[in-house]
Formats: structure tokens, C-alpha cells, sequence
């Protein structure tokens, strides 16, 4: 009897979780956001109940989503610092509940802490893609969030910055008398506060948080002497740090609006590779300074125009000045290279030698902000944490290959604003930019040997004699599900001539996989496989693959021809080659 009792209650357990995310709607405007309970930085158990009282942006993101590092959470920590320091119409304050679904809670919280991520909620669901959460907010992809109002009820749903601004804006009251950051105590004692009026805010204080603070630093030096920097004592105060064998000069203690402006000056004076750190602290007059970065006016290009590149093959084997963007690793007392080979696939090493005998150690030679800023997040967290870029001028050799190249538009592109970073993030994320381990153009495509929904082994030879079209992606990525859209018209466009698709799921739940097969519609192409290792696959390796999804383009011959293509360019080629 025991037995059976068991038996039931297992059973009852397991059809209570929701596998299915059509079983599930997404909180409507006016309803109440389903609970979240799950544990932050400190092992400690969040709920997003707890933060009633306050203006709530939910926020579902991961370390492996590329738009969420690249574009959500840097406007979302814009957002904090604009708004943390006020109260609002019925509401103590505004804070960001970040739910990251990450299986690697190391790799979570490093990130936290080189993006800045500044507030103090922050909580980590380690089923990852897998996450109930998924099914009971009906996310489709991250970055996926949600405006919550002091009840707890869902006013906005995966709003811009400017919407999110302005709902703000909008409902904003007065600066604190205090800032109050929101990290723990229970629901009554949180509700309790949001009665309170901005002079009790003080009172029932939450556990403190040491806070952010930006410093200038100025540079890395055996033995520095302070007096050599006296002209910018104005600016702040200045002070050392140790480095290893070196000490490091910094100066001021700032707020980060603040850092910007002392920055520029700081450039001005002379100190060209001068730049911001962060550290633990108060910041100075951190009550009469609102963090507001938004409307920093834009840089302005410095250093020489970059020569353009020529539009013809006859001044091949002629030199010309190309402007590139460098990861500076630090400055150190000795270059030992195999200490930075751990680094060598993100770039070619290179090392500057400074008046006082130091080296410059430096890192690639990226066309593009967007390019060297995704390489600089993976170089972070390998030992180089305040590694940051540099603006350096190369000599180049024209040859025919670059001449077919992209050519970037150089002068705007050094004196981009955060707006036009994202517009180059978000072309990374369509495709329009090579991988950085480099292209598979030229290549003998890799063989693939995998199983097809039926069980049976299907590899990628058996369609030699056609142009195929290898497609990498998952069921658990938005944006891969997003481009299905574009594929089945690729497809019915092409289908019955020498043209096939080879599609290449990284799942490690195949039931999930045969799933969104069917929900997507996409059971029009019949080659379709499943990598059960997921993103663990050597394939992504041997294919060079950084991102999902990822197409390939092979010909008859198995050879790679396009990869990453737009589709307007994929159907340009197909319609070129296929017959």
C-alpha cells in the first residue's frame, strides 16, 4: 500500500510540471507576475515577492545570450542608475530582479561583476534552459522582461529603454533622503516601508551594500612618483595600488557620470590611454549626483582619418594606414608569451615598449568596435579582468582578398555612441559579421554523422551533388527559432531543385527538439538531426561556431562557399547557383 501511495505521488508530482509552454499564457498587462523563488550571489533564497513596495523590471537573461550582454543589461544598468535614487507614486524606489538561467553560477557572477551589473538582486535558475520559469512566463527568448508596479502587477512587457525611461519618468516623485537598496527582509516588513514616506527610509534598513565606485587610472609603474602627475590634482585625489611587482596610479573616487567627464579632461591633459576602474567604496558627493549617462555628449574622433581602402586591383602590393581596435591586456615588467597563450585564439599578441621600460602587452587588431568589445568579454574572465580596448593605426599590405573585404565606415565608427554599438551588436546577431575563431570559406565542410527523428543516421556526404545548406541551432534559442521564418520561404522558394537543407539541432532533450519542430512548422525540409551533447559538441568547433544559429553554405563538391549570410544574400547565391 505504501508502495502504491508512492507511486501516485511521484506520478502526481511529475504531471504538475509544465513541459508543454503552450499549456501557459505570458502575465497580461494588469495581472499579478507569477512568483519567483530562487537563490541569489549569496546562496540565499529571492523571491520576487519580497521587492513589493518598489518599481519591479523583471529581467530573464543568461551569460550565453548575446544580446542580453551586449544590449539589454547595459541599458538596464543605465536605467538602475538613472532611477535608484528616487521614490515614485506609490513606490519606495525602482530596482532590477535579474533572473539569469545559467548552469555555471562561477560564470554568472563574474559577469555580474564585469558588466557592472549594479544592483544587488540578482538570482541564478542553474536548470538553464530547462527552467520552469520558461513555461510559466511563456518566454519564446531571452532577453525577455517585464515592468512590475509597487503591487506587483505587470505594467509593461519587453519594453525599449526609451519606454522604460519614460514610464519612469513619468511616475517619478523626489530624490531619496537615502539610498535604500533592496536586498533581503521579509514581504510584511518590505510592504510596510512602501506606506512610508521618503523620510522614513531610513528606518526598517535593509543589509547594506558596499557600492560601485569609478577611479582614473592614469597608468602601471615600478616605482611611481605622484608629483609627476600634480597637474591633475584638481581632479582628485591621487593615490597608488599594487599590481604584482608594479602599483598602478589612480585617481579621484567617482561616480560614474562623474568618471566620464574627469576622463575626457584627464585625455585632454595628455594621459591618452587614461581609463575608468572600478572599486568598492563611497563615491564622493554620491547624494547630489544622479548616474545618468544617457545624455553624455558624443566623443569625438581622435587621431589621424584612416586612409581609405582602394576600389581596384591596380594599386595591389602598395601600403596604406588602417585604423583597428586592440585589446590592452596590461603593462607589464617582463613579456613572457606563453603566458598569454591560453589567449592567442581571440588574436595575434603584440607588445608596445614604454619609456620606462614596461611592456604593453596587446591583443588583436579588430575592425570593429563590436567585433573587439564581444572578444574583450571572452579575454575578461581568462585572468585579464580590467582589460579594456585601444585605438591603434597598422600598416597594411593591399592585396586582392582585402580589397573584396567589408569596408566599415571608419569615421563614424570611431566616434560611435552606446546607440550605435547596439545597432553593430544587433547586425553580430543577424549574421553580418564573421566568426571571431575565424571562417569556414574555402574549407572541405567537416562530416556530420547524426540521428534523425526516426532514429536513423543521416550524415551530411549523403547529400553531395546538391547545395546544402547547414543550419545550427536549438530549441531552447529565440533567435534561432526567430529565423525559421525566413528558411521556410528560403526553402519553398528552392525546394525540387539541386538545394537542400541539412538542419542541426544542439539539444540535449530530443523531445523537446521533435517538439518545436512541429510548433515552428518547419517539418517542410525533412533533414533534420539532433546533436544530444548540445552546446558540449565538438561540432561547433570543428565548424568554428560562436553563435546560434549558423548557417553554412556548401556546394556540390562539400566545399563552404557563404556562411552567416543574410538571407537576401543566401537567396542572391541560390538564385546565382542553384538550377
Amino acid at each position: 500500500m505504501r508502495k502504491l501511495f508512492t507511486t501516485l505521488f511521484v506520478i502526481l508530482s511529475l504531471t504538475s510540471i509544465p513541459f508543454n509552454s503552450t499549456s501557459y499564457s505570458p502575465p497580461s498587462i494588469g495581472e499579478m507576475a507569477p512568483e519567483v523563488e530562487l537563490p541569489d550571489v549569496n546562496g540565499k533564497t529571492l523571491k520576487l515577492t519580497q521587492l513589493r513596495g518598489n518599481i519591479v523590471l523583471v529581467s530573464f537573461w543568461s551569460t550565453w545570450c548575446a544580446a542580453c550582454n551586449a544590449i539589454k543589461n547595459p541599458e538596464y544598468r543605465r536605467l538602475y542608475n538613472r532611477y535608484k535614487d528616487y521614490t515614485f507614486e506609490n513606490a519606495d524606489g525602482f530596482t532590477v530582479y535579474s533572473v539569469a538561467f545559467d548552469s555555471d553560477k562561477s560564470k554568472w557572477k563574474r559577469r555580474i561583476e564585469d558588466a557592472q551589473l549594479d544592483w544587488p538582486t540578482h538570482v541564478i535558475d542553474q536548470d538553464s534552459y530547462y527552467s520552469y520559469y520558461w513555461f510559466i512566463y511563456n518566454i519564446k527568448s531571452i532577453p525577455s522582461s517585464f515592468l512590475l508596479d509597487e503591487t506587483g502587477r505587470v505594467i509593461g512587457a519587453n519594453m525599449s529603454y526609451s519606454q522604460l525611461d519614460t514610464e519612469l519618468g513619468k511616475r517619478r516623485r523626489t530624490r531619496k533622503v537615502k539610498n535604500v537598496l533592496i536586498g533581503g527582509g521579509d514581504t510584511a516588513d518590505l510592504k510596510d516601508r512602501r506606506d512610508n514616506t521618503t523620510t522614513n527610509t531610513q528606518t526598517n534598513p535593509t543589509p547594506s551594500v558596499q557600492t560601485t565606485v569609478y577611479k582614473i587610472q592614469l597608468g602601471v609603474f615600478k616605482n611611481p612618483n605622484l608629483n609627476k602627475f600634480s597637474k591633475l590634482s584638481d581632479l582628485g585625489t591621487l593615490e597608488t595600488e599594487q599590481a604584482s611587482k608594479l602599483q598602478r596610479v589612480l585617481l579621484g573616487s567617482f561616480t560614474r557620470t562623474q568618471a566620464t567627464s574627469v576622463l575626457r579632461q584627464v585625455k585632454a591633459r595628455g594621459y591618452r590611454d587614461a581609463y575608468t576602474v572600478t572599486r568598492k567604496g563611497v563615491p564622493s558627493s554620491s547624494d547630489d549626483v544622479i548616474v545618468d549617462v544617457i545624455d553624455e555628449p558624443k566623443p569625438k574622433p581622435d587621431g589621424p582619418t584612416t586612409t581609405p581602402l582602394p576600389e581596384n586591383e591596380d594599386e595591389l602590393n602598395s601600403t596604406y594606414l588602417e585604423k583597428v581596435y586592440k585589446i590592452q591586456l596590461g603593462v607589464f615588467g617582463k613579456y613572457i608569451e606563453s603566458k598569454f597563450n591560453h589567449v592567442k585564439p581571440y588574436g595575434k599578441l603584440s607588445v608596445e615598449e614604454l619609456n620606462n621600460g614596461l611592456k604593453k602587452v596587446l591583443l588583436g587588431s579588430f575592425k570593429t568596435s563590436a567585433d573587439a568589445s564581444v572578444a574583450l568579454q571572452k579575454v575578461k574572465p581568462k585572468g585579464f579582468k580590467d582589460a579594456f580596448l585601444v585605438k591603434r593605426e597598422e600598416l597594411m599590405t593591399i592585396t586582392a582578398a582585402n580589397i573584396k573585404r567589408y569596408k566599415p565606415n571608419w569615421e563614424k565608427d570611431m566616434s560611435s555612441t552606446p546607440e550605435e554599438d547596439t545597432t553593430a551588436y544587433l547586425a553580430l546577431m543577424k549574421l553580418e559579421f564573421p566568426s571571431l575563431r575565424g571562417s569556414m570559406v574555402g574549407e572541405v565542410a567537416p562530416e556530420i554523422l547524426l540521428r534523425n527523428r526516426d532514429g536513423a543516421a543521416l550524415p551530411l556526404s549523403a547529400l553531395q551533388d546538391k547545395y546544402t545548406l547547414v543550419h545550427f541551432w536549438g530549441s531552447w534559442s529565440g533567435p534561432s527559432r526567430q529565423n525559421h521564418e525566413d528558411l521556410k520561404k528560403i526553402y519553398k522558394d528552392f525546394q525540387g531543385k539541386n538545394f537542400e537543407i541539412y538542419s542541426v539541432a544542439f539539444d540535449e532533450r530530443p523531445e523537446k527538439w521533435k517538439q518545436v519542430i512541429k510548433e515552428d512548422d518547419i517539418e517542410d525540409w525533412k533533414v533534420h538531426v539532433v546533436e544530444p551533447e548540445g552546446t558540449k559538441s565538438d561540432l561547433l568547433k570543428m565548424y568554428k561556431v560562436n553563435y546560434l544559429p549558423a548557417l553554412f553554405l556548401i556546394d556540390k563538391e562539400g566545399t563552404v562557399i557563404g556562411e552567416n549570410l543574410s538571407y537576401e544574400k543566401l537567396r542572391q547565391v541560390l538564385e546565382e547557383k542553384v538550377d
